[in-house]
This record gives C-alpha cells, sequence and structure tokens, in this order.
C-alpha cells in the first residue's frame, strides 16, 4: 500500500460547524449528565451526549473521557474545545479518549450519512485477556471521516500452550491357558480367553487360545480384532505356534497450525484458529497360542493355548495452542474510510501458544501363557498410535489499518507499527503443525489473499 500525502491548509475552527441546530457541549471535569448541554450547562460523558444528540454537533472540552462509544451514522464530534475559555478551540489540545481495557474506545456505525470525527485523540490499553487484541476506532460500513486525530492501539496479549493429556491406560491381558491336569482331563477345555478392551466403538480384543485336543492335533488359536495377530497354530507333529502379536496403531494425522490472517467483522477482529489434530488409531489384538494336542497314552485332553492381549487404545490429539492478540489502529469493515493529518501508532503484536504433545497410545494386553504340557501362549497387544501433534497458534498483527472492501482514503497519515507477532511450533516441536507468523505493515486488505506473502 502506497501512502499519499495530502496538502492541508490551515484549520479555521467554529463551535457547531456541522450538525442542526446548537452543538451538545460535553465536558468530563465541569458537566453532568442531568445537564441539558448547553454551553453553559454541558453534559459529562459522550455516550450521554451521542444520546441527545438528535442530529445535532457536539463539542466535547480538551479533557480526558474515559470511556467507549458507538457513534450513530451521520454524527459530528469535534473536540479540542478549552471549556474554561468560552469554548474556545485550541488546536494543540484534542480532546482524549481512553476506553476500558479490551474494549473498542470508538466504534463508528454505518448509514447513509458521513460521520466526522475530529480534533480526538483516541487509545485502547493494552489487552488483558488471553489472545486478546487492541483495536482503537472500529468503522462498521458507511462514509467516515476523520481529521487531525490520533490513534492509538495498545499491545496484544500472548496467546497460551495447548494443555497436557493424561496418559492412556494399558489394555486389558490375555488370560493364561487352562493345564491338563497332568493328563486327567477327560473333556477338551477351551484355550485362555482374550484380553477384552473396545476403543470407542472399535473392538481390539485379543483371540482366545487353541482348545486343549485329545487328538493327535491341538486346537488352533483365534485371531485378534479387528483383523490383528493370527492365532497359533495347535501342536502336532511339530510343536504348536505361538499367537502372532497385533500390530501397532498409528499415529493421529497432526493439526495444521493456526494459519491465514484472521477475519474482520462489525465486532473487530477475530484470530485465526488452528485446526483439530486426530486421536491415535488402536493397536491390534493379540492372537491366541496354539492348544496342545492328546496327552499321555491314554485319551486325555492336553493343554490350552494362552489368549492374545487386548489392543491398545490410541492416544488423545494434543489440544491447539490459543492465537496472540493483534494491535490494530483502525479496523474498517466495508467503510469509505478518509484520513487528514491523523497519526496511528500499533504496539507489539502477541506470540501464538505452543500446540500441545500428542497423547501417547495405550500399551498392548500382554498375552496369556500356554497350559503346562506344551501349549502355546498368546501374542502381545499391539500399542495403540499417538494422538496428532496439537497445532502451534498464529501471531498477532500490527497494523496500522486493517479493513475489507474499499481502500482507505489515507490522505495525510502518520503511521508508527510495532512488531508482528510470532507462530507457535506445533505439539511435539512439530514445525508441519506450527502457526503463521503475524503482519506487521501500515494498511492491508483481509479481503486480497495476494497481499498476505507468508
Amino acid at each position: 500500500m502506497v501512502l499519499m500525502a495530502v496538502g492541508c491548509g490551515e484549520v479555521v475552527r467554529t463551535i457547531g460547524d456541522s450538525g442542526t441546530g446548537d452543538p451538545v457541549f460535553v465536558s468530563s471535569s465541569r458537566g453532568d449528565d442531568a445537564n441539558p448541554g448547553s454551553k453553559a450547562s454541558p453534559v459529562k460523558s459522550l455516550a450521554h451526549a451521542i444520546a441527545i444528540a438528535n442530529g445535532r454537533a457536539i463539542d466535547a472540552c480538551g479533557e480526558t473521557f474515559t470511556e467507549s462509544i458507538v457513534v450513530p451514522s451521520g454524527s459530528a464530534l469535534h473536540g479540542g474545545f478549552d471549556c474554561t475559555q468560552d469554548w474556545t478551540y485550541v488546536a494543540t489540545s484534542p480532546t482524549q479518549l481512553i476506553g476500558a481495557a479490551d474494549s473498542i474506545p470508538l466504534t463508528l456505525a454505518g448509514g447513509a450519512a458521513t460521520t466526522t470525527v475530529t480534533d480526538f485523540a483516541v487509545e485502547a490499553f493494552d489487552s488483558k485477556l488471553v489472545g486478546g487484541s487492541s483495536v482503537a476506532v472500529l468503522a462498521n460500513t458507511g462514509a467516515v471521516e476523520l481529521d487531525r486525530c490520533r490513534v492509538t492501539a495498545g499491545a496484544g496479549a500472548n496467546g497460551v500452550a495447548g494443555a497436557a493429556q493424561q496418559a492412556v491406560a494399558a489394555s486389558a491381558d490375555g488370560a493364561r491357558g487352562v493345564d491338563d491336569g497332568q493328563c486327567f482331563m477327560v473333556n477338551p477345555t477351551g484355550g485362555g480367553t482374550g484380553g477384552a478392551q473396545t476403543c470407542g466403538a472399535i473392538d481390539v480384543s485379543g483371540g482366545s487360545g487353541g482348545t486343549g485336543s485329545t487328538s493327535p492335533v491341538g486346537g488352533n488359536g483365534i485371531a485378534g480384532l479387528p483383523s490383528g495377530g493370527a492365532g497359533g497354530v495347535g501342536q502336532g507333529i511339530t510343536p504348536c505356534n505361538t499367537g502372532f502379536p497385533g500390530a501397532s496403531g498409528s499415529a493421529g494425522p497432526a493439526s495444521t497450525g493456526a494459519r491465514g490472517l484472521g477475519t474482520l467483522t462489525a465486532s473487530g477482529f477475530t484470530a485465526p484458529v488452528a485446526a483439530d489434530a486426530s486421536a491415535g488409531y488402536p493397536g491390534q489384538g493379540g492372537g491366541g497360542g496354539g492348544g496342545a494336542k492328546q496327552c499321555g497314552q491314554v485319551v486325555k485332553a492336553g493343554s490350552s493355548g494362552g489368549g492374545g492381549g487386548g489392543g491398545g487404545c490410541g492416544g488423545a490429539p494434543g489440544i491447539a495452542g490459543s492465537s496472540g492478540g493483534s494491535s490494530l489502529g483502525i479496523v474498517a469493515v466495508d467503510a469509505t474510510l478518509t484520513l487528514h493529518d491523523v497519526t496511528i501508532t500499533t504496539g507489539k503484536a502477541g506470540d501464538g501458544g505452543l500446540g500441545g504433545d500428542g497423547q501417547p497410545g495405550g500399551l498392548g494386553g500382554q498375552p496369556g501363557a500356554g497350559g503346562n504340557t506344551g501349549a502355546c501362549a498368546g501374542g502381545a497387544g499391539g500399542t495403540g498410535g499417538r494422538g496428532g501433534s496439537g497445532g502451534g497458534g498464529a501471531g498477532g498483527h500490527s497494523i496500522g489499518v486493517a479493513f475489507v472492501g474499499s481502500a482507505p482514503d489515507l490522505g495525510t497519515v502518520n503511521i508508527a507499527i510495532g512488531t508482528a507477532g510470532k507462530g507457535a511450533l506445533g505439539g511435539d516441536a512439530s514445525t508441519a503443525a506450527s502457526g503463521d507468523d503475524g503482519v506487521a505493515c501500515k494498511s492491508l486488505d483481509f479481503a486480497d489473499a495476494t497481499s498476505y506473502a507468508h
């Protein structure tokens, strides 16, 4: 954006030079809101002066007013009067308007008529809220003209880091296979049950062990869920096989971090928010161990195999860090903004908060041992996948005039900008999940993506 210098002639100022009828006079030190608002009996607050103006101009003493005001379309606010000297205009004593922390001191409402503010010094305090922004002037649609004004925005507040997650509990172990009672078992006995485990709606239980047998071949173990470790083969001519372990779950996708400029609306500025990360995927259940064949010379059942361990549940996603607040002198939303002899100063923007680490996945359950006459153990459950890294918050902006819609006529404007905020890393020190750095510039069109090079 190119700032154009516009020459201005000598200012000639008279009381009530805009509006209809006599102006409403306002003085924070000498006024009373019970007064009619005349030169001899001024009101005390700007808000009350606006409420009773009814199309008349408002002339304010060159004092300090601590309030946040909304000015209707077509209003005319003139500051810089010496109310101790018959309300003469003093160019070097603008009216001070200071808003409370985390409020916008001067909001100019939209409409068909032009709203004029002259000889005011508007100041917004540093934000006290986490990730809060400091905005001095908000022009919401309509035509607005600021003459001989000073606009000062405070510092934006830092975002906060995503909170840490608690560890995921380990999954259930598989049961031991049933012993053969030293060859006194007449009837075959089922294998050890797998560790029962569900992760949300997903069943990741281990498979049961193979049944002890009265035949030359023991029963095979059952595969774990959902399609995890295969069961071990029962004992035959060769020794039985242990159940296969379940596969570990994969990690959840990380957040992209807080990206972009944020948005300007009739309420002011909203910082970008990091996208949600995803939970890790559960591990699969281990397979059951193979059962033993016939025991001894008599027809007795061999031992059964051990159950597989349940799969571990996936870790929860890391919580995103919040974005830092911005320092914005003037926010203009679809407003026709004209500035003459205006000074804008912005402060340091807030840094984004670090993204939270993804939660480690739960350990899979341990396998059950096989029975004591040659049956095999089950397989271990797979470990759950780690949760995705939480996204880092974006850094805030330090911008003199932030706008959407018509580019402002900057006239003779002196803009001194502060420092942009830094985007933060995502959880687990992930650069892929980091937030964007903020922007420091004199003016910026939030609707023009090409104006935002990052």
